[in-house]
């Protein structure tokens, strides 16, 4: 089994390589990314004892969604997933070896309903902590295709 630090080189690699082969960019659907980020959170989860959890930054809780559909996907915005339980594409933008309450509050803020208006720099600085969080934690980004 890769460790996690392992496992994100191979995942950069086959981004890398994607993007090679199609004029700059990682192709569409190309397996070896999304093959490559399942085995970072297998890595993280083998490494953690069998468990880790997996989390989103946008939410998709856009003008469209109900109520009660916007509050279950901010109260689920980190998922706890296990030894070989199956994460779909793009089912995640990071793992984390633990569950934490900062991320959880940052994300629920960026999609909590009657929130400021939109703000470009609040939104980035949000993104930002997000960002610095998942790192602290020893946590890895994702990306699909």
């Amino acid at each position: 089994m890769q460790t996690p630090q392992e496992a994100k080189a191979n995942h950069s690699r086959a981004i890398r390589l994607s993007a090679r082969e199609n004029y700059g960019e990682p192709g569409e659907a190309d397996d070896r990314v999304n093959d490559s980020a399942r085995a970072v959170i297998a890595a993280v989860i083998e490494a953690n004892g069998g468990l880790a959890w997996i989390g989103n930054i946008n939410l998709n809780t856009n003008s469209g969604t109900s109520p009660e559909e916007r509050e279950a996907k901010i109260r689920n915005c980190l998922q706890e997933v296990k030894t070989g339980e199956l994460v779909y594409n793009f089912g995640a933008s990071f793992v984390i070896p633990c569950d934490d309450d900062e991320i959880r509050r940052i994300i629920r803020e960026r999609h909590e309903e009657g929130r400021a208006p939109y703000s470009a720099a609040t939104n980035a600085a949000q993104v930002d902590a997000i960002y610095d969080r998942v790192e602290e934690l020893g946590g890895y980004f994702l990306m699909w295709t």
